[in-house]
């Protein structure tokens, strides 16, 4: 036991970083979002229930406007009106044909699958009143406490609640939904001559609603504006107060609460129908909907993790031991090479971690102290080579020479030579630049017009130039001798292997968003599209394969200019090629413009 305890204070540093980075923040997340995942879920499982209310009060909604569709049918018949209205000089024999042509208009209405009964309420001196089926007298309205609502409504379609009826042409008694109008005299419109009322099945009306139960123990039914329910799968239950909706005062078109009772808390989603008033309430077991509530992590899940947890930590506390032990052999051969530590004042003692931390940190800063020597080194190797290039030529011997040549060709009257001569020294002017690496874009085609002008000299005018140079180009700047090679490319690998020997080189360049590009295009040789991209391979390839010095001198000319725009794969040249037809190199540069930069850069 005690070994044991030795060894966990060894660990008790790990396990205890262990604890604060892991543990304590792992067991947080998972409490807070098990809340907030719940809450989350049980909103949106909430947002479909609404949904469903809606899409059922669509449907329900369709089926009654049918009915009161079917109502205003009768409420408009001209001859219903007639045959209803008190005649007492009409025999019997009328009023059985009356009570005849009045079936056919109902039975036609009663025909309606959505209809379960029509019923005509008429005068009691009418002779079919009493027939009990589909005739009644006005006399029985009187004991009905709906029918005064019905008088007050002036021929408007009011809905009734549900009621329980016995019909005599049916045997079992039925839970209808009715709508009912009153029938005006036309003469006195403040006498009734009559009552139009279409019974629905209520077992119509509660399928709709069946469509949109859940698994989770719910509940679906509709109440009228006073809670008393209407329809509902428990018929027992039609005509008593839903307890619910008693429960909540000031209810809104729509929403959800919070309903407890007996030790049961439930969801109550709720909406108002508008074309009767009537609210579609769908209350939930909100214990059955947590249980079952997808993507829910249970009390279990979160016991599983923190034994796992535990678990991690002990085999943390068992690999430590081998962990440490090659800690140290690390530490003691870093040791032994002799490394330098960061500070001379460190602790020689500590922990393992520490020693390793520092030992490292002693490696890191003898790794850059060499690269930067390395990197000094080669820089100073450089110009130490630039220095003894620029010693081999004497910039003004060199144009005082070719200045005395060109006159001496001129006082014999040499024009040939003296114009070549010019030529080259102003190419060697460009070119040189002032000992400058970077130049202005417009300097760079100036120097390979003069290139191709002594070219076109020696080559007896076998090719033209074309430019189409924007202005803006000419002031932004780009690696020195960065398009001649590929005009000297287009010219000598391209234009004189035609067979004809003629041929177009146009140089163009344009501004593109933040970027330069330069395309020199010929209608040389061309090549395929395998040699073309050959021509940009890395430099090793070229040496191991002996390629011609004009890809690699595309090579350099490409790499130039990425590290020239920041080095990134964006910039550089682009070869489009087709055999016999010609070749197209596209510069892509970053835009970067001033004498500023350049002078910088130098």
């Amino acid at each position: 036991m005690l070994k044991f305890i030795k060894k966990f204070n060894r660990n008790s540093g790990i396990i205890s970083i262990f604890v604060m980075l892991v543990l304590i923040p792992s067991i947080t997340f998972l409490s807070v979002y098990y809340r907030r995942s719940t809450q989350i879920i049980r909103d949106d499982f909430v947002d479909v229930l609404l949904q469903s209310l809606y899409q059922a009060d669509a449907n329900i909604s369709e089926k009654l406007e049918k009915i009161s569709d079917l109502s205003n049918m009768l409420f408009m018949n001209k001859y219903l009106y007639s045959a209803i209205s008190e005649n007492g000089t009409k025999t019997v024999s009328e009023h059985i044909y009356e009570e005849q042509e009045l079936q056919k208009i109902i039975s036609g209405v009663q025909s309606s699958r959505n209809v379960y009964k029509v019923k005509l309420y008429v005068d009691d001196k009418k002779i079919y009143a009493r027939e009990k089926v589909n005739f009644f007298p006005m006399s029985e309205l009187d004991d009905n406490s709906w029918y005064k609502t019905v008088r007050e409504s002036n021929g408007r379609i009011v809905w009734l609640d549900t009621s329980k009826q016995k019909y005599i042409d049916k045997e079992d008694e039925a839970y209808v939904v009715s709508c009912v109008r009153v029938l005006k005299n036309p003469v006195n419109y403040s006498e009734p001559m009559g009552v139009l009322k279409i019974d629905i099945d209520e077992r119509d009306v509660f399928n709709v609603l069946s469509n949109i139960s859940t698994k989770y123990q719910d509940n679906v039914y509709i109440v009228n504006c006073d809670g008393i329910i209407l329809s509902h799968f428990d018929k027992s239950k039609i005509g008593l107060q839903a307890e619910a909706i008693a429960s909540c005062d000031n209810l809104e078109n729509e929403g959800v609460f919070t309903f407890g009772m007996n030790g049961a808390k439930s969801y109550v989603i709720y909406m108002t129908m508008q074309l009767t008033g009537w609210r579609i309430v769908h209350e939930v077991n909100a214990g059955a909907m947590a249980d079952n509530m997808l993507y829910n992590i249970s009390s279990y899940t979160i016991l599983t993790l923190y034994i796992f947890f535990m678990v991690v930590i002990a085999v943390i506390v068992y690999f430590t031991k081998t962990t440490r032990r090659r800690i140290k052999e690390i530490v003691d051969e870093i040791d032994r090479q002799g490394i330098e530590k960061v500070k001379d004042n460190l602790p020689q003692r500590g922990s393992d971690i520490t020693r390793l931390k520092e030992s490292i940190d002693g490696m890191l800063v003898t790794i850059s102290k060499m690269a930067m020597e390395s990197y000094h080194s080669k820089i100073r190797e450089r110009e130490a080579q630039l220095h003894a290039l620029q010693a081999q030529i004497n910039p003004h011997f060199l144009y005082n020479t070719l200045d005395a040549i060109n006159w001496m060709a001129i006082n014999i009257n040499a024009l040939d030579i003296s114009f070549m001569i010019e030529s080259l020294a102003h190419y060697f002017r460009l070119s040189l630049s002032k000992g400058r690496n970077i130049v202005s874009i417009g300097d760079e085609i100036e120097l390979s017009k003069v290139y191709l002008e002594i070219q076109r000299k020696r080559f007896s005018d076998s090719f033209t130039l074309e430019l189409e140079i924007d202005n803006c180009t000419e002031e932004y700047t780009i690696p020195k001798l960065s398009l001649q090679p590929i005009v000297e490319n287009a010219l000598l690998h391209g234009i004189q292997k035609r067979k004809d020997n003629e041929g177009v080189i146009k140089i163009s360049a344009h501004k593109s968003g933040s970027d330069i590009i330069i395309s020199v295009k010929d209608n040389g040789l061309g090549m395929t599209n395998k040699e073309a991209n050959r021509l940009l391979e890395n430099k090793e390839h070229f040496e191991e394969n002996n390629k011609k010095k004009s890809g690699y001198g595309l090579y350099n000319v490409n790499e130039r200019i990425k590290l020239f725009s920041g080095g990134t794969d964006d910039y550089g040249l682009k070869i489009y090629s087709e055999k016999s037809v010609g070749t197209c190199v596209e510069i892509i540069l970053k835009a970067q413009k001033g004498s500023a930069f350049i002078d910088k850069v130098d």
